[in-house]
């Protein structure tokens, strides 16, 4: 089932990839941390492939200015025994980057702007509040973690090497590192929120981002070389990850029922 979903992922992927001129304006993102799906766009038209190989169409994901792909990566689900949501990212389409792209970044930094800290921050507690979470308090020990990930500009998860910690990821290409590219990347966490079934809870970005006994929080948007994320002539790509402690998406799912409130 695996083999075949992969295979039609690829299909898709190349079918998108033609049908996209080169020169359309505007940003490509990509999130990673979901297990059950890969996410194409064209525009702000969404379809996902499940494992089943069913399709079916969405709008928005928060991507006002998604031109050509963004999907999510496939991740191996998280058991009682590691009780914590960092995640290798397995989709073989997400790891694009090469230590050649890291070595021509800039100068790394590990300095979030007030104006995006705020913004993630506020927008995180915004969302939590619908469903009844309490406010996350910013943490710059896990902001600088978060940095040390994300200046490697490789769009792959950490797989618990920071730390015991929750991980959500999204970059994007065309725009750079921007309250905007920001917040689109949260927003399409966010837009996971219908995907979540009480009676059957999957882990994902939106379940991490509402787990109420996470407090604290810490992200870092890198700014990253064209081609290290996404194909070079989409321009320069951002990488936003964001570390949560205690960590979210913990089994067995009865953890589900307590933390998360759709």
């Amino acid at each position: 089932m695996r083999a075949v979903s992969l295979a039609l992922v690829a299909t898709l992927l190349s079918t998108l990839t033609a049908a996209a001129p080169a020169d359309l304006p505007g940003t490509v993102l990509k999130v990673g941390d979901h297990p059950d799906m890969e996410v194409f766009a064209k525009r702000d038209l969404v379809e996902r492939a499940t494992r089943s190989g069913s399709l079916r169409g969405q709008t928005g994901l928060g991507v006002r200015r998604s031109t050509v792909i963004h999907y999510v990566s496939s991740t191996a689900s998280p058991t009682a025994a590691t009780a914590q949501s960092t995640k290798p990212a397995t989709t073989p389409t997400s790891t694009k980057a090469s230590t050649t792209s890291v070595a021509a970044a800039a100068t790394p930094t590990s300095t979030l702007g007030s104006d995006i800290r705020d913004a993630v921050l506020n927008e995180h507690n915004t969302f939590r509040a619908k469903h009844a979470a309490p406010a996350l308090v910013w943490n710059q020990t896990l902001a600088d973690k978060a940095a040390s990930w994300a200046n490697k500009c490789v769009f792959q998860h950490s797989q618990g090497a920071l730390g015991r910690y929750g991980e959500n990821l999204a970059a994007s290409a065309g725009s750079g590192v921007t309250v905007q590219t920001a917040l689109s990347g949260i927003k399409a966490w966010e837009a996971e929120a219908p995907d979540y079934t009480p009676a059957t809870p999957n882990y994902s970005h939106f379940t991490q981002m509402v787990w109420k006994a996470s407090r604290q929080l810490g992200c870092f948007q890198a700014a990253c070389p064209a081609g290290s994320i996404f194909d070079a002539r989409y321009g320069v790509n951002s990488f936003l990850v964001c570390e949560y402690d205690p960590p979210g998406n913990v089994y067995p799912a009865s953890n589900f029922a307590i933390n998360v409130t759709p």
